[in-house]
């Protein structure tokens, strides 16, 4: 692979660097990107690293000497993101291993590498319209990956796993879900993360504190949503489940 990137903006430092950087330096990069945005799901749930993870995406894509090398970018990240997210399908061929386990390989990468495809074609989408300004880069990506994320969860039946928005589970930003719905929580998130550390590295600062202040706009408010204690019923209902917990070899025993 021999694609070099071309600078396309006015950033400095690390912008810069990925700018001289070579093909594979980039897309290691891209990679780990997607695997840090792994960490804020189960069982690590530290939605922070889509702070870091997404400016990444973005200067992938602005630094990119193509649509199809911003593609590239983009399927770089998404299988990072997918191979480490649903590390978790490895498991049901261990519960037959003599029979499965040599499935397992194929599972855990053919699958992340299918679902990365949505996120190259976001990508490619992005910076056949790019521009120059950081507010703008920003709302394209984030469109198109939401779009990539809605046709995920929609074709061939769908399989909308490890959506953006589920990061935010233990937090209140889960809230804006009430009126957004999953998809739109994921377009505020991928939007509203990629701009604070974009707009220092370029000294932007007003659109850097405009993006912490509606984010944090989001987390308050969905903070008063959320009663502070819960008042149960005197007399509550009673229910009762029950659990088999038979294991997984045994369930297909004749």
């Amino acid at each position: 692979m021999t694609l070099t990137a071309a600078p396309r903006s006015n950033g400095a430092g690390p912008v810069a660097w990925l700018a001289r950087a070579g093909f594979w330096p980039r897309f290691a990069i891209a990679c780990v990107a997607g695997a840090v945005m792994t960490a804020g799901h189960a069982p690590l749930y530290l939605p922070w690293g889509f702070f870091l993870a997404v400016p990444v995406a973005l200067w992938l894509v602005d630094t990119a000497p193509s649509p199809r090398g911003a593609a590239l970018m983009g399927w770089g990240v998404g299988f990072g993101y997918f191979v480490t997210g649903l590390h978790w399908i490895g498991h049901a061929f261990l519960v037959d291993p003599d029979r499965h386990a040599w499935m397992l390989p194929f599972a855990l990468t053919l699958l992340p590498g299918f679902l990365a495809l949505f996120w190259a074609a976001a990508f490619w989408a992005a910076r056949r319209l790019w521009t120059p300004g950081l507010a703008y880069q920003a709302l394209a990506l984030a469109t198109f990956w939401t779009i990539a994320e809605l046709l995920r969860g929609h074709i061939l039946t769908g399989f909308p796993w490890a959506l953006p928005a589920y990061v935010w589970v233990e937090t209140p930003v889960l809230q804006s879900a009430g009126w957004a719905g999953p998809y739109g929580v994921s377009f505020l998130v991928l939007l509203l993360a990629a701009l604070p550390l974009s707009g220092i590295v370029r000294r932007q600062w007003v659109t850097a504190a405009l993006a912490m202040a509606a984010f944090a706009g989001l987390w308050a408010w969905g903070t008063t949503r959320v009663p502070e204690e819960i008042l149960y019923p005197e007399e509550p209902t009673l229910v009762r489940i029950v659990q088999p917990n038979a294991p997984q070899n045994q369930k297909w025993d004749p």
